[in-house]
Formats: structure tokens, sequence, C-alpha cells
């Protein structure tokens, strides 16, 4: 059941205000294929501020991507500018809001750090923040965000696996930013 939960929420997040596109808006980015994990077609939303969105499917794991830039005039590369950190403490707001709505019991941090994009020592970096949700009717499981600055712009992933499958979710997500890792120049 949490894995049809998870199915649901990705596609109500890739539909609305946002249509399919052929090249999407921002720096090129080539969306590697993942042992494991099905990639989506690329999602422009209609407001060109929140750029577009690529999510990446398996049984129970859903990886979203974004790359937008709010319009902002500069957004500094990689993760450690004010801007980037900024956009993390929205990323969490937008959790909170799950819980505001029933969506989610309960959320609870794990950890918060940098890390590579992948297991190359010259991988770009991304703030990271890991956290233990509850979700309503459903059971636990754990969500990543991560976020980092890339060409002006604002890379931002979203990762939620079901607890009870915390290897398999872990294992999708570690393949998913080492292949982006290789295609970030």
């Amino acid at each position: 059941m949490i894995r049809s939960v998870f199915a649901l929420a990705a596609v109500a997040v890739l539909v609305g205000n946002a249509r399919a596109a052929d090249e999407p808006p921002g720096p090129k980015i080539n969306w590697p294929e993942v042992k494991g994990l099905e990639r989506k077609e690329p999602t422009v939303f209609k407001d060109k501020k929140l750029g577009y969105s690529i999510a990446y499917l398996a049984d129970g794991t859903i990886i979203l991507a974004f790359v937008y830039n709010l319009e902002l005039a500069a957004i500094p590369t990689g993760p450690n500018a004010d801007a980037v950190k900024a956009e993390m403490y929205e990323s969490l707001l937008a959790l909170e809001g799950n819980r505001a709505n029933g969506r989610y019991k309960s959320i609870q941090p794990l950890d918060e750090k940098v890390v590579p994009f992948g297991s190359s020592k010259t991988a770009p970096q991304l703030r990271r923040k890991r956290y233990e949700i509850e979700i309503a009717k459903e059971g636990p499981a754990i969500t990543e965000l991560y976020i980092t600055g890339y060409k002006n712009h604002f890379i931002k992933l979203r990762a939620t696996y079901p607890t009870d499958d915390k290897a398999k979710g872990e294992k999708h997500v570690a393949d998913f930013l080492e292949a982006l890792g290789k295609e970030l120049k």
C-alpha cells in the first residue's frame, strides 16, 4: 500500500501546473538511466521560475529532481551559499505542510550534512537533510532532501522510500547520485 501512495504522490507533483517538454529550460543535464529505476520524461512547469522536474521510480522508491532558478539574479555554485541554505529551509517548510494537512503524522530529523554526488572525489557537493516520516494510513518512511547550486540554478532532489525497505531505498538513492554526479560538469 505504501508503494501506491508514493506513486500517487509522484504523479500529483508531475501534473497540474506542468507540461511535458522535449528540451527543459536551464543548464543542459544528461539525465542518466539508472539500473533499477524507471526514468520518466521531464515535466516543465508553466511558471518559468519553477523550471522543471523529472522523476525516477522503483518499487517503493520515488526520487524527484527539480531544476529551477526562481528568477534570482545569481545562485552560487555548491551547497554552502546562503541562497542554497534558504532554499533547503523552504523545502523543510513544505515537509511540515504535509504534517499540517494530515498527510504525515510525524517528521523526525535524522541527520544533516554536505555529501558528494557519488563516490568521485571531484563530484559536486550538495546539502542533505534526512527525515523519518510517518505517512498517515501507510506507515513509516524515510525522506531525503538534497540541494545545491549549479550553473545559476538550484538542483533539488527529494527521495522517499519505505522504512521496511530502507536498504533497497538507500541503494537506489546512492546509485542515482553516483550516475547523476558523473553527468554534472
